[in-house]
């Protein structure tokens, strides 16, 4: 099994409880009979090692979960180099590889360094969902890194993003200016909303073509928060398809969180991942200062969406 850490080491709020029961009050997408079945099939371990459902929790004990993934990963030959200098690298990310995470063993940062067999290596200076395709850069060291982030921080680096999503948006273009933060009463703790008193979060979307009850929409960041052109979208009223986090009922996250991938929720979602892509990137190199234009190839699943169009786009 595969298995990576279940929120941060116990606290003294967490001392001294049993373990189903602090599993059930914390992590609400199972209920508590639900975990003591993960704790008896060894789905849920502390501290690496099985145990019981009453087991009394200490201090800076790590709880692990094996969560299970809805399809293998993709086999990947070789990562697509789209731009690539002394000091960054920008790569072509598939669909279903993590940018980060040792958990699993095809992450971004590993494949690519595999590849390339260079020291030092590359890391991501930012990330995309597990489910996203498209542009990711990497730093070849510390200084750029730096300046990267920097950039990103500043809104200097400007991105473009073309998802598909439910429903016709009723303008061609709009923004969403609607700040984001944890959705707290939400049994799904990795979810944030559009919240009064979050961080400041605004998109611009436009729409591209439609085709039956989708439309493909470009959509342009303004700001960085997480999760953000899932969030305006949802909250806008057109989720994007496949996306289980977002989608109108919760329970097809949890049902999905807690048993993979079924025919039921695929039938729900339509499709097996999240129909967002990172096209487009532009910004200014600063170390030779100059303006770079980076350009992802369209995955399969948007190749497919517009040969059945009418409509021919220059994307």
């Amino acid at each position: 099994m595969t298995y990576s850490t279940l929120g941060r080491p116990i606290t003294v709020d967490g001392c001294g409880k049993r373990l189903d029961v602090y599993l059930a009050q914390k992590f609400k997408f199972l209920n508590r009979s639900q975990w003591q079945r993960r704790i008896t099939n060894q789905r849920l371990l502390v501290n690496g090692g099985s145990t019981k459902a009453s087991y009394r929790l200490r201090i800076n004990d790590q709880l692990i979960f094996n969560y299970l993934t809805p399809t293998a990963e993709p086999s990947i030959a070789e990562l697509l180099i789209l731009y690539r200098d002394p000091d960054l690298i920008a790569v072509a990310k598939p669909c279903g590889i993590a940018s980060h995470g040792h958990h699993r063993r095809n992450n971004l940062k590993r494949l690519l360094n595999d590849q390339l067999n260079e020291q030092p290596p590359y890391a991501p200076v930012h990330r995309l969902d597990r489910e996203t395709s498209g542009i990711v850069i990497c730093a070849r060291h510390r200084l750029i890194a730096s300046q990267l982030g920097k950039l990103f921080q500043d809104r200097q680096i400007h991105k473009e993003y073309l998802a598909i999503v439910n429903g016709i948006p009723n303008k061609q273009r709009w923004r969403v200016d609607a700040p984001i933060a944890d959705l707290s009463d939400s049994a799904i703790r990795i979810k944030n909303w559009v919240v009064e008193g979050g961080k400041e979060a605004i998109t611009d979307f436009e729409l591209l073509a439609r085709q039956g009850n989708q439309t493909l929409v470009r959509a342009r960041p303004i700001t960085g928060r997480t999760h953000q052109i899932r969030v305006h979208l949802a909250y806008h009223g057109h989720p994007i398809v496949g996306d289980k986090l977002y989608h109108r009922d919760e329970q097809v996250f949890l049902d999905y969180f807690a048993n993979g991938l079924s025919p039921e929720i695929l039938a729900k979602v339509q499709t097996p991942h999240l129909c967002l892509h990172n096209h487009r990137l532009q910004f200014i190199h600063p170390i030779i200062d100059k303006e770079l234009t980076i350009t992802a190839p369209l995955p399969e699943f948007l190749n497919d969406w517009l040969a059945k169009s009418t409509i021919k786009l220059k994307l």
